[in-house]
C-alpha cells in the first residue's frame, strides 16, 4: 500500500505548490483520505512554548514516530536546521523506536554535517547503501538517549 502501514501521513514543505502536488499524488494513489499537508520551515524547530510553529503543528497533527525525507540535504545551514527539527519531532513522539529515514544522493557534500549536527542534537546517525538504489544513501536517525 502507498501508506506503508501508516494510518495517517502529514506531508510538509515550505512551498504551497509542492503541497498541492503532494495531495494530488496521494489522491491519485488512492490514499488522499489519509494524507494532510502543512507548511513548515525547517528553521522553526523551536519547542520552547506551545505557540511556536512546530509546537502547534505537533499539537494539531502529532505525535509522529517516523519522519521520512528525500533529497533534503542540499544546503549546509538547512541541514543543521533540519537535524534540530528532526530531534524535536522525535523527542515529542514519546515513542522508543521513533526515527527519521532520509534518502539522499551519495555525492551530496552536506551529508557529513548531518552526523555532526545530529550528535549535537542528541541523535544517532547511521548510513547504509541499498542494492538497486545505486547512488543513494539511506540515513537513519534515532534519539541517542530516548
Amino acid at each position: 500500500s502507498a501508506l506503508a502501514g501508516a494510518s495517517f501521513v502529514l506531508m510538509t514543505d515550505v512551498a504551497s505548490d509542492s503541497l498541492a502536488l503532494a495531495l494530488s499524488a496521494a489522491a491519485s494513489n488512492g490514499v488522499g483520505h489519509c494524507v494532510k499537508t502543512a507548511s513548515l520551515k525547517w528553521e522553526e524547530d523551536d519547542m520552547s512554548s506551545d505557540e511556536t510553529p512546530l509546537a502547534r503543528l505537533l499539537q494539531e497533527h502529532g505525535p509522529f514516530d517516523v519522519v521520512i525525507g528525500s533529497d533534503v540535504l542540499f544546503n549546509g545551514p538547512l541541514t543543521q536546521q533540519l537535524t534540530r527539527l528532526i530531534a524535536s519531532v522525535l523527542r515529542a513522539s514519546g515513542t522508543e523506536g521513533a526515527r527519521a529515514i532520509l534518502a539522499d544522493p551519495e555525492e551530496r557534500a552536506f551529508r557529513p554535517l548531518l552526523g555532526e549536527a545530529g550528535e549535537l542534537a542528541g541523535l544517532e546517525c547511521t548510513e547504509m547503501r541499498v542494492p538497486g538504489l545505486e547512488g543513494t544513501v539511506i540515513v537513519n536517525l534515532m534519539l541517542a538517549n530516548p
